[in-house]
């Protein structure tokens, strides 16, 4: 028998993709789904061109004011009646296969609760695009090592989860994060369970469209969500005893390479904000004091970087897929 999937979509003032976006979730060979959108506030004519354009007993609008979009996938998450959730962005797009490697994924594994697929980038402004799958993977469907590199694998619009394994551990996004709720979400979901990746650019993130929260560039806000990000994906990593012996080192490589970015910059206050918003936990577990320190001081500005420029190519060695593999 196969799994019923709840397609979860929140909606923002994205009446210019929506429709595309739909009809790629309504032309699957799959078809035993359905598909909760979370109308969050809407200003334009979104609900109505789906309700004109689209009649379909498994399409449920739910509207509510302007939350965000965590507190959006969280009302569809709480509203699914699926075996697993898809999530899917309102201007993604699926190949009309992705829900049947999705289910033969789910079959072929049972004990991962977390299903990813591959995923290609798609500049909707020039055309060009490029997949994110390690070679090693190419084609196939097998189980991963998560945080051997996560942003090979994470996107929020390629990934399936238990409904019943999200209840019983609670995890919802973060309501009002905006920036890294996606990370902070799955981030979560890796440490406490297993996951597989099908190997196929099945799902296309198409960036360079009018109203993307990837388009906001209020750094403040970045940055505190940032922090909100690590601190809480830190603190959940405790809570399994450390038992994912690659998390600390993606973590740190990831951190290494945001603290590189603001040396370059040579604003030394930007990298004492910066440290100042991680967690005593996060510096104390991830960091030992003489480094930290040596962020902190104007003249080993250069030899800070080159530090950081060594551990990554340290990081690089250990042969993790990285991005434009294939």
């Amino acid at each position: 028998m196969k799994n019923m999937i709840s397609v979860v979509i929140p909606l923002y003032n994205k009446a210019h993709t929506i429709a595309n976006t739909l009809s790629c979730v309504i032309g699957q060979t799959f078809q035993n789904f359905e598909i909760i959108i979370v109308d969050d506030g809407s200003t334009d004519n979104g609900v109505e061109l789906i309700k004109e354009k689209f009649n379909d007993s498994r399409i449920k609008i739910i509207s509510q004011p302007n939350q965000g979009v965590s507190a959006a996938r969280n009302t569809g998450i709480d509203n699914a009646g699926g075996d697993w959730i898809s999530f899917l962005d309102a201007d993604d797009l699926w190949s009309i296969n992705y829900l049947e490697e999705v289910d033969r994924a789910i079959l072929k594994f049972p004990e991962a609760k977390y299903i990813l697929g591959g995923r290609r980038v798609l500049n909707v402004s020039d055309g060009t695009s490029y997949n994110f799958i390690p070679a090693n993977l190419h084609g196939r469907i097998e189980k991963i090592q998560f945080f051997q590199n996560p942003h090979i694998f994470a996107h929020i619009s390629a990934s399936t989860i238990s409904k019943k394994f999200l209840d019983e551990k609670n995890l919802r996004f973060i309501p009002g994060q905006k920036f890294f709720e996606d990370f902070t979400f799955l981030f979560q979901t890796a440490l406490l369970t297993v996951t597989a990746f099908i190997g196929s650019p099945l799902v296309t993130y198409c960036g360079g469209i009018a109203g993307q929260t990837t388009s906001n560039t209020n750094l403040d806000i970045r940055l505190k969500d940032g922090f909100l990000f690590r601190n809480t994906v830190l603190d959940k990593w405790i809570q399994t005893k450390k038992a994912n012996r690659l998390f600390p080192v993606f973590m740190r490589y990831e951190t290494r390479h945001s603290l590189m970015v603001l040396l370059m910059s040579g604003n030394i206050q930007s990298i004492d904000d910066f440290l100042d918003g991680l967690s005593a936990d996060y510096k104390n577990i991830l960091f030992n004091n003489i480094e930290l320190k040596l962020y902190h001081k104007r003249f080993a500005r250069y030899l800070s970087i080159s530090w950081i420029k060594f551990s990554k190519l340290l990081w690089r060695m250990h042969g993790y897929p990285r991005v434009n593999v294939k």
